[in-house]
């Protein structure tokens, strides 16, 4: 799935060789700092269904899980928010806003 999606990537951001050097190791810095955030997503959702499965969830491990939830939602946010691809020249920037655009649509 990855190497889908870097591969529609690369045909639609229409990069020089040169604007490819710099944009393909912050793309991949990006998509691995998004790998990580949804792992953690996906450990949080498998804390809830355990707690679901068990009886009725108690109000602290509630808390806890939508806390946690919050969190990882504002460290998309803000790894979406401080992207060092629109500042790097590369490409055009309406690519970049679709591309960040796609990443948020994902889930």
């Amino acid at each position: 799935v990855r190497a889908d999606k870097k591969l529609l990537v690369a045909s639609n951001m229409n990069l020089t060789d040169a604007e490819a050097k710099k944009f393909w190791p912050l793309y991949d810095s990006y998509q691995q700092e998004l790998q990580q955030i949804n792992q953690q997503l996906g450990r949080t959702i498998m804390e809830y269904a355990d707690a679901h499965n068990k009886s009725s969830i108690p109000n602290e491990t509630a808390e806890k899980l939508m806390s946690d939830a919050l969190d990882i939602e504002e460290a998309e946010v803000a790894t979406v928010g401080d992207a060092p691809l629109p500042s790097t020249g590369v490409g055009d920037p309406a690519d970049f806003s679709l591309l960040i655009s796609a990443e948020t649509r994902r889930r």
